[in-house]
């Protein structure tokens, strides 16, 4: 499988349903909310969608809200580190990833005969008994996001799980097949296996066939998922599924331009691919569809499909190869409730860049590009560029000059002033400092100030317009009198 849904752990997971042992937890954990206390361990704890009196519960109504109805209005995750550390278990200590499944509240190892229950706290794997079918293998078990199902060929049952009894499971239109090809985009469940391409109808137990666009052979174990986007990667064939149009479209990567799906994984904030050998590691920058080599320490060579996660720690399980990824605990808040608040290892996750809107496709919400320094008193469009606002614009620029005695002419510098800007109004700290008329001009980066008769020291305020409407290149402020002379374009200030 390729999906998880954990529909009440947005805040905490929603990133995380990918990876989980590679199969949907369903909605087990609906309306709870992860809570790790002092001793370390992790429990669930039930939230409230509204703000209730008298309640000890979290609430999940716009964000995360402490028991004082302090609302964090962020979101979190769990966080990992680069760093493999070797693994050791008890009861079972050799298997494989693809064996290991989960009913939404347990995890199992099931390898034909070798049937298998975590217990996570103590790291212990204790034997299982089943009712109805004893010896299965993990890799068939599939989710719809109810039930759970086992689909080896005609093999065909599903799980009650209050009583651990597996029941013939009778299909329509697809009788046969199994559940490593069994994948979802979200909202449909699918099978594909090559040519053999069917939608389930979860209501009627019916399986119809599908007709894509684009991409018409292919197997569901090769789709992978990241965020709203749904990938099927086999070899050089790369492709992106358009929901609406059930069209494949060909997908561009960087860096890295040929792997499988089956080798994609994720620990919940990032997107990796892991291919047998320590050059064939990579990470994913998301928004620019970029793969770039990534380095892991103390297991260096690894293969994604044998990465695993049990709802808290991520793992590498191949053979006797076992190991954990180090959780990186440099982040952590403080959640609880009726006033007892404990730490939670989180770090705080982002959200993508915007993208603007085009003539032809809308935009989507996130980070606003960063502005420059020379941005800073433009505005924001729709199109994701910084702009100047439209019509006349004023920049406002302040600085001390001083002069001993006589003549006088100094600059300030300003990257946003250019030789087409005309000063419009100057604010002197102190005007009796200065005994002639004073000149502003606009130069490109700069703005001059002049006076042949000035002495003292005074902070000075001027407001240049940007317009090519005015002519002239500066204004006066007069000490008596309007000049004799005046300039077109000249504005006189006269010395109150």
């Amino acid at each position: 499988m390729a999906f998880l849904d954990y529909s009440g752990l947005s805040h905490f997971l929603d990133k995380l349903k990918t990876i989980f042992v590679g199969k949907s937890q369903g909605s087990t954990n609906a309306g709870k909310a992860l809570y790790v206390n002092n001793s370390g361990n992790v429990d669930l704890l039930d939230v409230d969608d509204t703000p209730t009196e008298n309640s000890t519960h979290l609430i999940t109504s716009g964000g995360v809200w402490s028991a004082k109805n302090e609302k964090i209005d962020k979101k979190y995750e769990l966080s990992f580190s680069s760093n493999w550390s070797s693994k050791t278990w008890v009861g079972s200590t050799s298997f494989y990833s693809y064996n290991i499944w989960t009913d939404g509240k347990d995890v199992y190892l099931s390898d034909d005969t070798s049937q298998y229950v975590l217990n996570k706290s103590t790291s212990t794997w204790s034997s299982k008994t089943w009712t109805g079918l004893k010896y299965i293998n993990g890799r068939y078990v599939w989710t719809d996001g109810d039930n759970i199902y086992y689909s080896d060929s005609s093999n065909q049952y599903i799980l009650d799980k209050s009583t651990s009894t597996w029941s013939v499971k009778e299909w329509t239109g697809l009788t046969s097949f199994r559940g490593d090809y069994i994948w979802t985009d979200g909202e449909n469940i699918y099978y594909s296996n090559n040519s053999t391409q069917y939608v389930l109808d979860k209501s009627t137990s019916t399986w119809s066939a599908k007709e894509w666009t684009g991409l018409t052979s292919f197997n569901g174990n090769n789709v992978w998922i990241e965020g709203e986007n749904i990938y099927h990667s086999s070899g050089y064939n790369q492709y992106i599924l358009d929901k609406s149009t059930s069209t494949w479209s060909t997908k561009t990567w960087t860096g890295l331009q040929a792997f499988n799906g089956s080798n994609i994984w994720s620990d919940g904030n990032n997107i990796y691919y892991s291919n047998g050998t320590s050059s064939n590691q990579y990470i994913l920058n998301k928004s620019a569809s970029t793969w770039s080599a990534k380095e892991w320490t103390g297991l260096t060579i690894l293969l994604g499909e044998y990465v695993w996660f049990d709802g808290e720690n991520i793992y590498y399980s191949n053979s006797s190869n076992q190991y954990v990824l180090d959780k990186d605990n440099s982040n952590k808040i403080l959640l609880g409730t009726n006033g007892e608040f404990s730490p939670v290892n989180v770090s705080e996750v982002l959200p993508s860049d915007m993208i603007g809107a085009s003539a032809s496709d809308v935009g989507t919400h996130g980070l606003v590009p960063a502005p420059a320094i020379a941005d800073r008193d433009k505005f924001l469009k729709g199109d994701g560029t910084w702009m100047d606002v439209p019509g006349a614009k004023v920049i406002t620029i302040t600085g001390t000059i001083s002069n001993t005695s006589g003549s006088y002419s100094g600059s300030i510098s300003d990257d946003r002033v250019t030789s087409d800007m005309k000063a419009i109004e100057l604010e002197l700290g102190d005007p009796d400092a200065f005994n002639d008329d004073i000149t502003v001009s606009c130069g490109n980066g700069s703005i001059t100030i002049s006076c042949s008769d000035f002495a003292g020291s005074s902070t000075i305020k001027i407001s240049i317009l940007e317009t090519t409407e005015v002519s002239g290149n500066y204004i006066v402020y007069s000490a008596s009198t309007a000049p004799s002379n005046p300039t077109a374009g000249m504005i006189w200030l006269k010395k109150v």
